[in-house]
Order: C-alpha cells, then sequence, then structure tokens
C-alpha cells in the first residue's frame, strides 16, 4: 500500500492563511458589524412583512382588485431582481473595491426615499396606485445593495473560526424580521389602522 501523501506548507503559505481578512478599510470590531447587519436586516424584512398582512387594507384603500392587489408586494421583488445583478458588479469594479459601505449607504438611501414615497402613495387612494408601484420598486433596488454586499463584507471582517456563525446569525434575522413585520402589521390592520404601517 502507498504511504500517504504529506503537503509542506511554504512560510508564505502559512502567512496567507493565517492573515486578517481584508476588512475593506473598517477598524469596527466584528461584533459591531454583525449587529448593524443584523439590525438593518430585521428592518428590511419587517417592511415587507408589514405590507403583507396589511395587503387586503391596502386594496380596499385603493378600490384593487385581486390581481392589481398582488403587484404591490411583487414591486418589491422586481426592483429587488433587476437592482442585484447591477450591485453585485459594481461590488468588483475599481471604483468601489475596498469600499462596500458606499454601496451599502447608497442602498440604504433608495430604501429610506422609497419608503417615504410609499407612505404618501398610500393615502392617495385609488390615484396612488402606480406610484405605490413604483416606490415599492424603489425599495427593492435599496434592500438589493445591501443584500448582496453585506453577506460577503461580514464573510470578510468575521474570524475565520466564526464566519458561519455569523452567516448564520445573519440569514436568522430575515424570518425574525418578516415575523416582526406580520405582527405589527396585524394589530394595526385588525384595528383598522393598516395605513400606519407606512407613517
Amino acid at each position: 500500500a502507498s504511504e500517504p501523501t504529506t503537503v509542506a506548507l511554504t512560510p508564505s503559505c502559512m502567512a496567507e492563511l493565517t492573515a486578517a481578512p481584508p476588512s475593506d478599510g473598517v477598524t469596527r470590531s466584528p461584533r459591531f458589524f454583525l449587529a448593524i447587519f443584523c439590525l438593518i436586516a430585521s428592518v428590511n424584512y419587517s417592511d415587507r412583512g408589514a405590507l403583507n398582512a396589511v395587503l387586503t387594507n391596502a386594496q380596499a384603500a385603493m378600490c384593487l382588485n385581486a390581481a392589481e392587489a398582488g403587484w404591490l408586494p411583487s414591486a418589491f421583488v422586481v426592483g429587488y431582481i433587476a437592482a442585484a445583478p447591477v450591485f453585485a458588479h459594481l461590488a468588483s469594479t475599481p471604483v468601489f473595491e475596498g469600499k462596500s459601505f458606499r454601496l451599502i449607504a447608497m442602498g440604504l438611501c433608495c430604501f429610506s426615499i422609497g419608503s417615504v414615497l410609499t407612505q404618501f402613495c398610500a393615502v392617495m387612494g385609488p390615484s396612488g396606485y402606480v406610484p405605490f408601484l413604483l416606490s415599492r420598486a424603489v425599495v427593492g433596488i435599496g434592500e438589493a445593495s445591501f443584500f448582496v454586499v453585506a453577506p460577503p463584507m461580514l464573510d470578510r471582517v468575521a474570524p475565520i473560526d466564526q464566519r458561519a456563525v455569523y452567516l448564520a446569525l445573519f440569514y436568522a434575522t430575515i424570518p425574525v424580521g418578516m415575523a416582526i413585520g406580520y405582527g405589527i402589521g396585524g394589530v394595526l390592520g385588525a384595528a383598522g389602522r393598516g395605513d400606519a404601517i407606512f407613517s
């Protein structure tokens, strides 16, 4: 039987394996980024859950049929799918190399603008349907930048032996945030205050 082959690691290989991962020029601790990213992710997904919970309220307020009401949450997905490849490409370009926070900041600005516009459109009645769809698409564009850039950035700044734990905690905020949104939306919807979900 042949003897097992052993591979000797050169000093340069050892240095590469033990070196700290690139951190995009940030100086905060990995736990800081984990906490911030988890908070943002939970807010993003609570927004999705809240709209789904008060969808029947929005349908009645805007006098929509079932197909039109179905497009209210779907517009978000359209914006998300369209923007995600663009942000993924931008993250790999020299302009944004090592500047992931800039892309995340751009996305959060889009998310905030879309959320504010959604509030105005929600109180416009039937005339606010198309603007509502556009504002939800803007929210999707903003969220796409965060969920494209944040996971690999978190993977880079996390301790090597805890990367799986960091990513698991990050993605666990998705159902948690959705559940929070459904809960808040359900309570407000049952109280006849479904419009307050966007205020």
